[in-house]
């Protein structure tokens, strides 16, 4: 999908894995963990990032606010 460019095709599978693989309650464990979390990609903007949609879940979820370096 990403490849395509159909962004919202994408978003909507990757939304679907990240429920089913229960990873925005993984990343609260690994957070709980750790004293800082990062989540890294090589995408040229943060707005087409996988890792931010996943970390936008995780803000939404947790009412908590992410940065991007």
């Amino acid at each position: 999908m990403r490849k395509s460019k159909d962004w919202d095709g994408y978003l909507s599978q990757y939304g679907a894995l990240m429920r089913e693989r229960k990873m925005v309650p993984e990343l609260h464990r690994l957070i709980g963990q750790h004293e800082r979390v990062a989540l890294l990609c090589s995408e040229a903007k943060a707005t087409t990032c996988h890792r931010g949609v996943l970390a936008a879940a995780y803000a939404k979820a947790h009412r908590v606010e992410v940065g991007d370096l």
